[in-house]
């Protein structure tokens, strides 16, 4: 691909994940991997090439679960070329969590380098990275998992600069989803429940948003 082919598949995947709606985003993606396809043939032993590619295909499968593959193949490949590549651990990561695979998920996450995100600035991925690895040990029903490790994301949820936190959706979304879980006979569930609530009041958001967040709690 020649730098004029990349420059528009990275603008047309800027704007995918800015769209307001999803059939605009829908099209921009299509558009996005039309632009990919010979490029790749020719030049696949690029690692940021596999990585825009697997990145486009992600964006892909979070509407239409059938780019899903592709998204891991190029990632895949991506960190094989290059094994310091941090965004394509990242995003394997979050490819395994997207599709419950936890242990996988967990091990990706773990081995990224939190400091290569703190020097681009990126101190919200962080915050969400640390979020997710608690997720994946709730998911996989981790024994050494205790009342403090949602202690200590809390307080370093409270501690960030506002402008750098994240919605922490995927934490109370697995809090909720694993409360059948045998987990909890060795972790007092309301002890938690307390900390995550504590976690949302502390938040800068509305009250209605709160009590919308809270609502995964119950």
């Amino acid at each position: 691909m020649v730098s004029a082919d990349i420059e528009k598949v990275v603008e047309l995947l800027d704007a995918a994940r800015s769209a307001p709606s999803l059939a605009e985003r829908a099209e921009l993606l299509q558009q996005a991997r039309e632009s990919l396809s010979g490029g790749m043939k020719s030049e696949g032993e690029s690692a940021f090439l596999n990585y825009l590619a697997g990145s486009v295909m992600y964006e892909s499968f979070c509407i239409d679960e059938q780019y899903g593959a592709k998204a891991e193949e190029y990632f895949t490949e991506a960190h094989r070329l290059d094994p310091d590549h941090q965004f394509a651990r990242l995003y394997l990561g979050h490819y395994y969590y997207d599709t419950a695979q936890y242990q996988k998920a967990l091990e990706y996450f773990a081995s990224v380098d939190e400091q290569y995100f703190i020097s681009l600035g990126q101190q919200w991925r962080v915050l969400k990275l640390h979020e997710l690895i608690l997720c994946c040990r709730l998911f996989i029903s981790d024994t050494e998992l205790t009342a403090n490790d949602f202690e200590t994301l809390k307080n370093e949820y409270l501690a960030t600069p506002s402008e750098d936190v994240p919605v922490p959706a995927e934490l109370l979304d697995a809090f909720r989803k694993t409360a059948g879980s045998s987990l909890w006979s060795g972790l007092n569930r309301s002890e938690v429940k307390n900390s995550l609530e504590a976690l949302i009041d502390g938040l800068d958001f509305s009250d209605d948003f709160k009590a919308s967040l809270k609502s995964n709690l119950s």
